[in-house]
C-alpha cells in the first residue's frame, strides 16, 4: 500500500505541471516575411482534448491565453513562457474565463465578494467593476477598450436553439443586433467605430458581418466561408483594416458529403477576407494539418500550427515495447472480435473544421503475435462520428456509440437532427440495418457487453442534469434476436463521482468503473453487479478518456495514466497493489484493450502537438 500510494502521488505531481513543462520559447519573428518563427509548442497527453485547445496572443504581445476543452485556462507571459495565476484572476475570489479587453487590458468572468459576473476591463493586478454582460456570453473590445460587444455561441440548455444575434455598447449597457447566424467570434477595427463578427450560418457555412457601431447598420462582407463552426478564436483583424484574418478549409462552400470522409485533403489554413470587397486569399496555407487561432498582436501574424498522428499499437501484457498494428492511415482506439484474430479500430483524421464527423471503424486480420495478415477494411461507415464495436458473446451482435444524423449529412457536430446513441447491427454483415439501442443519450461512452450477452452497459451525460458529469446504464438486449428488451440506469455508489468508462469482469459479477473524480484525476473502481459495494482500486492522473480493461482471469486491470507528461499503459491487482508501467515511455498511449487469450494489449497512439508561430504582417500581407 505505501509503494502504490508513492507511485501514485508522484505521477499527479508530473501532471500538476506537465503543461508548464512542455512549453518552450523561441526568437521573434524576423527576416523574410514569409518566414515564420514558433514561440512556443505544447506536447498534449489526451485523446482528443489537446487538439481542441484554443490560443490566443494579446494585442499588447505581452500574453498567450490558452483555453482547454473543459473551459480550464492558463495565461502565459511573453517571452518568458511563465504562467501567471495572479494575473489571471486579478484579484477575483473565483474565475472562470478571461477575455483581452484593449491593448492592456482584461476582461474576466468570476465571483468577487459573492457576486458572480464578468468583470472589468481590469488591469494585471486588479479586475475592473461588474458589468452586464451575461455570464455565458463571450466578450470582444475594441483596441481602446470602450467598445464592448458580447455574443453567446452556446444557449444555457445544450438542446435549446442557439442565439442569432450579437449586443454592442459598453460596460454599461448594450444594444441587441439580430444577425440570423450564430455569433462564433467578434473583432473590432482600429478605430472601433465597426464590429466584424463572424457567425454560423443555419447551413453550417460561415458569414463575416461588418455593423457600424453608431447606427448599428449591418453589411455582409463574405458567406459561405468554410470555417470552423463553433466559438472560439475565430477572427483577427490586420493593421489598416483592409484584411480581416480567418482559419478556412477552402475558398468555397464546404460540402457536408466531403465533410464526412474519413481521410480528405480539408484542413484549416490562414486565410484573408477583404473588409471591403469579401475576396478571400490564403496566407498561410495548409500541409496536411490544421492552421488556426488567428492573433494580430502590433505588427505581428500569429496563429497555431496542429500536427496530430495516431496509430494502432499493440505492446506484451507484461509490458514492453509496442509495436504498429495500424499506422499510416489515421486509426486509433481498437477493440478486439471474440476469438481474437481481428482488430476493429477508429479511422478518420483529426480536422478540426470537420470536428468528428469523419470518424468510421475499419477491421484488419491479426496473427496470434498481433500482427496484422490483411488489409484493412471498413466495417462501419456511416455520417458523422462511430466509435468502437464490441462483439456479443455468441458473435452474432455489435454495438458501438454512433453521432448520426437519420437524414442527411450534418454539417457540424451537433447540428440539428444529429442524434447520439449506441447502435447494434449484426456483426459480419455491413449491409445489415443499423437500429438505435438506446434514445435521449448526450455526450455518449463506449458500449460493452455483459459475458451471457444479455446486456451492454455504456456511459453518457444527462440531458437534464450537470453537462459533463457521466452516469451508467444498461440496455437488456435478447442475445438471439437482437430485440431490445429495455434499457435503465444504474445506481452506483455515491462514492464515484461521474463513470467515464464502465466494462464488466470476465464473469459478469462486477463491473470495472473509470470514474472522473476530478478535472486531473482518474479512480478505478470495483462495483459489484448488484450495485451494493464498490472498492476502489487505485486513483492517478489523467485528463482524458484513459479506458480501462480487465485480464481474463479478472485478478487485475489495465489502464492509462499520465507518466513524464504522456499517457502510458499501466496494470494495477483488483486489490490496488502491485501498480506497474506496461509501456516503453515512447508517445502518448491511451484506450488499452487486453486481447481474449490475455496475451496482448492493443491501444491507441496519438500524439498531439500544437506551435504558436508567428510572422511579420506588412501592408500587402504577409
Amino acid at each position: 500500500m505505501i509503494a502504490k500510494t508513492c507511485v501514485v502521488t508522484s505521477l499527479l505531481a508530473v501532471a500538476a505541471t506537465a503543461h508548464a513543462a512542455t512549453a518552450h520559447a523561441a526568437a521573434p519573428a524576423g527576416g523574410a516575411a514569409t518566414d515564420a518563427a514558433p514561440i512556443a509548442t505544447w506536447h498534449g497527453d489526451g485523446m482528443f482534448e489537446d487538439f481542441s485547445v484554443r490560443t490566443q496572443v494579446s494585442p499588447d504581445a505581452q500574453w498567450i491565453l490558452r483555453t482547454s476543452v473543459d473551459g480550464n485556462e492558463t495565461l502565459l507571459s511573453l517571452p518568458g513562457l511563465q504562467p501567471s495565476e495572479a494575473v489571471l484572476r486579478g484579484g477575483l475570489d473565483s474565475l472562470e474565463r478571461l477575455v483581452f479587453c484593449g491593448a492592456h487590458g482584461f476582461l474576466r468572468l468570476g465571483t468577487r465578494g459573492g457576486t458572480h459576473a464578468w468583470f472589468g476591463p481590469g488591469t494585471q493586478s486588479e479586475s475592473g467593476p461588474a458589468t452586464a454582460i451575461p455570464a455565458q456570453a463571450t466578450p470582444a473590445c475594441s483596441l481602446d477598450g470602450t467598445q464592448i460587444a458580447h455574443f453567446t455561441s452556446y444557449p444555457p440548455r445544450r438542446e435549446l436553439p442557439p442565439p442569432t444575434e450579437i449586443h454592442a455598447g459598453t460596460a454599461k449597457g448594450f444594444k441587441k443586433i439580430a444577425l440570423g447566424s450564430v455569433v462564433t467570434g467578434a473583432v473590432y477595427s482600429s478605430d472601433g467605430k465597426t464590429l466584424y463578427p463572424i457567425a454560423r450560418q443555419a447551413d453550417g457555412a460561415s458569414s463575416v458581418f461588418a455593423i457600424d457601431v453608431q447606427s448599428g447598420k449591418i453589411r455582409t462582407v463574405a458567406r459561405d466561408l468554410d470555417a470552423w463552426p463553433f466559438a472560439g478564436v475565430n477572427i483577427a483583424i490586420a493593421p489598416g483594416d483592409t484584411q480581416l484574418i480567418v482559419a478556412l478549409g477552402s475558398l468555397h462552400k464546404p460540402d457536408d458529403a466531403e465533410r464526412q470522409k474519413p481521410i480528405a485533403n480539408h484542413w484549416l489554413a490562414i486565410a484573408s477576407v477583404d473588409s471591403r470587397t469579401g475576396r478571400l486569399g490564403i496566407l498561410r496555407p495548409a500541409a496536411g494539418h490544421d492552421h488556426t487561432d488567428p492573433s494580430i498582436a502590433g505588427n505581428n501574424l500569429y496563429w497555431v500550427n496542429i500536427s496530430v498522428t495516431k496509430a494502432v499499437e499493440a505492446l506484451p501484457a507484461a509490458g514492453g515495447p509496442s509495436h504498429a498494428v495500424i499506422s499510416g492511415s489515421e486509426g486509433y482506439h481498437p477493440s478486439w472480435s471474440r476469438d481474437g484474430k481481428r482488430i476493429a479500430y477508429v479511422v478518420g483524421q483529426y480536422r478540426l473544421v470537420d470536428w468528428a464527423l469523419s470518424q468510421d471503424v475499419a477491421i484488419v486480420d491479426v496473427d496470434s503475435n498481433a500482427r496484422p495478415t490483411s488489409k484493412p477494411k471498413m466495417f462501419v461507415e456511416g455520417n458523422h462520428e462511430d466509435f468502437p464495436v464490441d462483439w456479443s458473446p455468441n458473435g452474432k451482435w455489435i454495438v458501438w456509440h454512433s453521432h448520426r444524423d437519420p437524414h442527411k449529412n450534418p454539417a457540424y457536430y451537433d447540428a440539428p437532427g444529429v442524434t447520439d446513441e449506441i447502435w447494434i447491427r449484426a456483426a459480419e454483415d455491413t449491409h445489415a440495418p443499423e437500429r438505435p439501442l438506446t434514445h435521449g443519450l448526450w455526450e455518449t461512452g463506449w458500449a460493452y457487453w455483459s459475458p451471457d450477452g444479455h446486456k451492454v452497459i455504456y456511459t453518457s451525460w444527462d440531458r437534464d442534469g450537470e453537462p459533463g458529469k457521466f452516469h451508467a446504464a444498461v440496455t437488456n438486449v435478447d442475445p438471439d434476436s437482437g430485440k431490445i428488451l429495455g434499457s435503465e440506469r444504474l445506481k452506483l455508489p455515491k462514492e464515484i463521482h461521474s463513470p467515464q468508462v464502465a466494462d464488466w469482469s470476465p464473469d459478469g459479477q462486477e463491473i470495472a468503473v473509470e470514474d472522473a473524480s476530478g478535472p486531473r484525476e482518474r479512480t478505478l473502481w470495483i462495483v459489484s453487479a448488484r450495485l451494493d459495494s464498490a472498492t476502489k482500486v487505485v486513483s492517478y492522473p489523467s485528463e482524458t478518456y484513459g479506458g480501462v480493461s480487465w485480464m481474463p482471469d479478472g485478478k487485475s486491470l489495465v489502464f492509462a495514466a499520465i507518466d513524464q507528461g504522456h499517457m502510458q499503459i499501466y496494470s494495477v491487482s483488483r486489490t490496488g497493489a502491485g501498480m506497474k508501467r506496461l509501456s516503453d515511455g515512447q508517445g502518448n498511449l491511451v484506450n488499452p484493450r487486453v486481447s481474449p487469450d490475455g496475451k496482448w494489449i492493443a491501444c491507441s497512439r496519438i500524439d498531439t502537438v500544437q506551435t504558436l508561430e508567428t510572422v511579420a504582417w506588412h501592408p500587402g500581407g504577409v
